[in-house]
């Protein structure tokens, strides 16, 4: 099983418990509801989280793994 989320930094402290192979960053762009105007905040909030490589995984690595691209 596998999840997005868009602020979630509870999920990303416990990371280690949820595993990085299983959470995937969106921006719901262009729903009303999305990262639009904050999404680099919010993605530097993944990044100081998790650091780079996880934040790597998280952000483009794991949709392409599901995907199968």
């Amino acid at each position: 099983m596998s999840a997005s989320f868009m602020v979630d930094p509870l999920g990303l402290e416990l990371i280690d418990r949820i595993g990085v192979g299983k959470v995937m960053w969106s921006s719901d762009y262009p729903h009303n509801e999305s990262t639009y105007g904050y999404s680099e905040k919010s993605l530097a909030a993944v990044v100081d989280a998790v650091g780079p490589q996880h934040a790597a995984r998280i952000v483009s690595g794991n949709i392409t793994e599901f995907l199968g691209l």
